[in-house]
């Protein structure tokens, strides 16, 4: 089914993941993962309540009006500065977040998004809805010589006091939007092994399957081209959402061509082109791994 598909690079130390599951209740900030902020924070990981993976975040503000934050930095080499795409001056970053709030009284506010030297943060007002609901963020026009680039979540209370609880928080940076044609592709991929025994026997086991997807892309511009030829090259992983519209349809997964996916000329344009996009889900389908 064609439509707006956005596909961007995800940032995330520890081989990109970015979830709470890759951090300790201790918060360790060796591994590159979340930490406190500088300020008084009561926040810890409560594995019995998440969205989608082993673990999440409760983030507690009480009416002190003390600001509480946990970020995770992406200011390693190899993380925003390595994986920003050098063709180009400025830079987007967007931020998915799934979370919800647990409190008889909504008192202050909840801010999450993206913060750089330019000290932005976006302030979302979360409902008292006890599911866990997706948010989405985009920071616009970040420098090219930007090295400072954080995920943070801040509470800032009011009169009473009440807990956040986030999990799943996908970042990537140099988002786009795709628009592939209608013999777009979408599967599953089974993990199997089997054989053959001497006898005759046939034996084969299925632990789990992983999505596919098979996307031929026209008029693409120069700028598009040459960005998704460099994450071929570059084997990075990437936050695909097939459909902006729906928030359960956002994966994680690698480019797979063989050969560059982006390569001939859109007739009659001699700046357009075209090519076939083929995706796979890094694991069994799970946001986060």
């Amino acid at each position: 089914m064609p439509g707006n598909v956005s596909l961007g690079c995800l940032l995330g130390q520890l081989n990109r993941a970015m979830s709470f599951d890759v951090a300790s209740t201790s918060w360790a900030t060796s591994v590159g993962s979340w930490s406190k902020g500088v300020t008084a924070v009561s926040a810890y990981f409560n594995s019995t309540d998440t969205h989608s993976s082993a673990q999440g975040a409760r983030i507690e503000a009480y009416s002190n009006n003390l600001t509480r934050s946990v970020r995770v930095s992406h200011r390693t080499a190899d993380d925003y500065n390595g994986r920003k795409f050098p063709d180009v001056s400025t830079h987007d970053v967007a931020t998915t977040v799934w979370a919800r709030i647990g409190t008889a009284a909504f008192s202050g506010f909840v801010a999450f998004g993206v913060w750089s030297t330019f000290n932005t943060l976006i302030p979302v007002p979360f409902s008292l809805a006890l599911q866990y609901i997706q948010y989405d963020t985009v920071i616009s026009s970040i420098g090219a010589s930007t090295a400072l680039v954080a995920t943070i979540f801040e509470m800032q209370p009011g009169t009473g006091s009440y807990a956040l609880y986030a999990d799943d928080v996908i970042t990537r940076v140099d988002p786009i939007t795709l628009f592939p044609d209608w013999t777009l592709e979408q599967s599953r991929a089974l993990i199997r092994a089997g054989h053959d025994a001497t006898g005759g026997y046939n034996r084969e086991t299925i632990w789990s399957s992983f999505g596919t997807w098979k996307l031929p892309l026209r008029f693409l511009s120069d700028s598009h081209a040459a960005l998704i030829n460099w994450w071929w090259k570059n084997s990075f992983t990437l936050a695909l959402t097939l459909d902006t519209s729906d928030a359960d349809t956002t994966a994680i997964v690698r480019i797979v061509n063989d050969q560059q996916p982006i390569g001939a000329r859109s007739r009659p344009y001699d700046n357009l082109w075209n090519g076939t996009l083929m995706l796979e889900a890094i694991d069994k389908g799970s946001l986060v791994y």
